[in-house]
C-alpha cells in the first residue's frame, strides 16, 4: 500500500533529525515525485480513457439563418464555444435545411459564420436546429497526458491502433489533409495536446480509445498516497537530499541523491518484471498508407 504525504514526511524528518521543516520537506517530496516519474512509465501511470470528438454540445432550436452572409444567429447561444480552425457545427433541422455537418469559418457568442450555405431555402427562417459543434481533424488528449502509448479505433466488435507518427513524417505525405475523403483515421501526430488525423474524421459514431502515461505532479493534500508504491523509499530519500541541500548540508545531500538514485532503478526493474507483456495478434496485417503523390513517397516503389 502506497504511503501519504504525511507519512512520507515523517519519514524524511526521521531522516534528517528535525521536525521544523515542513515546508520544504513537502516541496521537496512534490519535486521528488514528478523528477522520479519523469523517465520511467511506471505501470502504475498507465491508464486509458475514451476520447470524446464533441468539443461543444449544444441545444438549439431556433437559431436564424442569413443566406447573404452565410451566418447562424442565435443570442449568446455560442458564448461557450472558442473558435478554432476546422470545426464543423451540425445542423439538425428547420425550414428548407439540408442537414448536415459544415465548416465554421469564423465565430462570435451571437453567430456562426459558415464556408457554405445550408440551403437557400433556409434565408430568413428562425428555426433551424444545431446540435453540436465538434473539429474532425484532431481529438483532444486528456490534461494529464504525459505520453501517449496508443489510440485504438473501436468500432462494433471490430478495432485496430491508429498509428502515432512523427508530424513530419505524417506531412511529407499528406501534406494537406482536407485532400483526403473523409474516413476512418488511419494515423497522426501529437501536437498541442491533440491527435491531429489523417484522414479527418468520417463521423462520431464509433470510440476512439486512449491508453497514455499520466504526468505525475504535486500532492494535492497530506492524505493523498503516492501514485507509484514502488517509490515510496526513493522518494523519501530524494526529498531529505532536497532538505539537506536547502540547508547547504551538501556532503549529506549527496549520499541521501545516490540512495535515491539506487532506489529508482530497483523501482525500474522491478516494474518491468511486473508488467503484463503484450502478445502481438498472428493475424494483424501491417497497415498500408496510399499516397495522394506516390511519386514523391520513397517508401512507395511504384505508382501503378
Amino acid at each position: 500500500m502506497a504511503r501519504t504525504r504525511s507519512e512520507l514526511r515523517s519519514i524524511v524528518e526521521a531522516n534528517i533529525g528535525r521536525t521544523d521543516k515542513t515546508t520544504q520537506i513537502n516541496l521537496g517530496l512534490d519535486l521528488g515525485l514528478e523528477e522520479l516519474c519523469r523517465y520511467h512509465e511506471f505501470r502504475d501511470l498507465i491508464t486509458s480513457v475514451d476520447l470524446d470528438l464533441i468539443d461543444t454540445s449544444l441545444s438549439i432550436s431556433d437559431a436564424t439563418w442569413s443566406e447573404a452572409t452565410l451566418t447562424l444567429t442565435k443570442a449568446s447561444g455560442f458564448s461557450s464555444y472558442s473558435f478554432e480552425e476546422g470545426d464543423e457545427v451540425t445542423v439538425s433541422g428547420g425550414t428548407g435545411v439540408t442537414a448536415g455537418d459544415y465548416v465554421i469559418a469564423s465565430a462570435t457568442s451571437d453567430s456562426l459564420v459558415l464556408e457554405e450555405s445550408i440551403g437557400s431555402g433556409a434565408d430568413g427562417q428562425s428555426d433551424i436546429s444545431l446540435s453540436q459543434i465538434f473539429n474532425p481533424r484532431f481529438f483532444e488528449l486528456p490534461s494529464d497526458c504525459l505520453h501517449l502509448k496508443e489510440l485504438r479505433f473501436i468500432d462494433g466488435t471490430s478495432s485496430y491502433p491508429i498509428d502515432i507518427r512523427d508530424k513530419k513524417w505524417v506531412v511529407d505525405r499528406w501534406p494537406y489533409v482536407e485532400s483526403l475523403s473523409k474516413n476512418k483515421p488511419v494515423v497522426g501526430y501529437v501536437e498541442d495536446n491533440k491527435f491531429w488525423c489523417y484522414p479527418v474524421n468520417g463521423d462520431s459514431s464509433y470510440v476512439v480509445r486512449a491508453t497514455y502515461v499520466k504526468r505525475v505532479s504535486a500532492f494535492s493534500g497530506d492524505s493523498v498516497e503516492n501514485p507509484v508504491p514502488a517509490l515510496d523509499y526513493a522518494l523519501s530519500c530524494w526529498a531529505t537530499g532536497f532538505v539537506f541541500d536547502s540547508i547547504e548540508e551538501f556532503a549529506k545531500a549527496a549520499s541521501w541523491y545516490g540512495r535515491a538514485a539506487s532506489s529508482l532503478l530497483k523501482a525500474i526493474k522491478e516494474d518491468k518484471r511486473t508488467k503484463i507483456i503484450r502478445q502481438m495478434d498472428p493475424f494483424t496485417t501491417e497497415k498500408t498508407y496510399e499516397s495522394p503523390t506516390p511519386w514523391l513517397d520513397p517508401f512507395v516503389k511504384r505508382s501503378s
